[in-house]
C-alpha cells in the first residue's frame, strides 16, 4: 500500500478551504493510493523533468504531488486554486510535517 504525506504548505493550504471541498480533495487522493501515477506529468521550474504530478479537482483546484517509487509514498507539495501560478520546485520541497500533523489516511 502506497502512504500519502502531505508537506506542510499542502497541509495548511488544505485546512483553509471549504470543508466540502477539502474532503473532496481528500477522496481525490484516495485514488492515487491504487494508481499513484495516474495524474499527469506537469513541468515544475527548477524540478528535473517527470518529478511531479497533477490532479485536477472539479476543475477549480489541483493537487501537486511528487511519488517516491523507493519509499512507496506520495508526497503531496500543493494544494491550490488553479488560477493560482504553479510553485516553482523550492516551493514543493518536502518539508517536516506540523506538530500534530498526520499523514492522509
Amino acid at each position: 500500500m502506497v502512504d500519502i504525506e502531505l508537506t506542510s504548505t499542502a497541509f495548511l493550504a488544505l485546512e483553509a478551504l471549504p470543508q466540502h471541498i477539502a474532503f473532496g480533495i481528500v477522496t481525490l487522493s484516495d485514488h492515487l493510493r491504487a494508481n499513484p501515477e495516474m495524474g499527469r506529468i506537469v513541468s515544475i521550474q527548477y524540478a528535473p523533468s517527470g518529478q511531479y504530478r497533477l490532479l485536477i479537482y472539479r476543475g477549480t483546484h489541483r493537487l501537486i504531488y511528487e511519488f517516491d517509487e523507493t519509499d512507496h509514498c506520495i508526497y503531496v507539495g500543493a494544494v491550490q486554486d488553479c488560477r493560482q501560478k504553479l510553485p516553482d520546485a523550492r516551493e514543493l520541497k518536502r518539508d517536516r510535517p506540523l506538530d500534530g500533523e498526520l499523514p492522509l489516511e
